[in-house]
Order: C-alpha cells, then structure tokens, then sequence
C-alpha cells in the first residue's frame, strides 16, 4: 500500500520542539456558541497525533482533562486512526479540512490575547481561569 508507506515514513520524519509554557489563555467555552466553520479557519492547522490517530486540533486530543476535572461534556475531537486499512492519504486531508465539533466550543478568537500566567493544573484551579464566558 503505496500510500500508508509514504504516510508512515512522513510521519516518521517529523521532528518536535518543546517550549517551556508560561502564559496561557482560556481556550473553550463552556457551551457550544461558537460557529465551528468561522473558528476552524481562524485557527489554523495544529494537527494532533497521539496512540496513532489524527485530530485536526492538538488542544482537542486533551479536552477530556478539562471534562474529567471540571464535569463538563466538551465534545472529545473526531479523529482518524492512521492505522485503519481503509484508510488513504486523501481521506486524511479531506478528514484535516473539515471543521470539528470541538471548534464550536472554541474561544481562541476571543481569548487569545488575553494571556494569563501559567499556574499548572492544582486543586486551586478555578473554572474561570480555564473556560471563557
């Protein structure tokens, strides 16, 4: 299969950097209010991969902390698992393309010049310093 062997050898080639956080800023909204389309072009592509699926956002792939924690029902992203046998180069753009329904709770746009200073998820951590109203 032509196509996952070229996949798996880009992704083998992708290199990281780690950067030391020290300024955050509130990323979702508590509720869904958000137009999905209008925010996924706002942001950009920051594609996730973790236990071999994509996601079209990396902050989506950890929402589940944030649900855990506080007990609210973000949407978890829609990913695609790289190794499905169906799965082809094309469907993973087309899949990177679409908006998901965790853009719809996003508040990048709203928040993202509104820097905070990195406190680390503690005991003290307040729903306001994590969600946008």
């Amino acid at each position: 299969d032509v196509e996952k062997d070229i996949l798996f050898q880009y992704l083998n080639e992708i290199k990281g950097k780690i950067n030391r956080v020290e300024e955050f800023f509130r990323k979702y909204s508590e509720t869904a209010r958000f137009n999905a389309k209008e925010m996924s072009t706002y942001c950009g592509y920051c594609t996730g991969f973790r236990e071999g699926k994509l996601a079209r956002c990396i902050d989506s792939m950890t929402i589940f902390y944030a649900n855990s924690y506080f007990g609210t029902n973000i949407s978890e992203p829609e990913v695609i698992d790289i190794y499905d046998k169906d799965v082809t180069g094309k469907k993973i753009v087309s899949f990177l393309e679409r908006p998901v329904s965790t853009c719809s709770f996003c508040a990048n746009r709203q928040t993202v010049s509104e820097l905070n200073p990195w406190k680390g998820l503690s005991e003290k951590t307040a729903r306001e310093d994590f969600f946008y109203s």
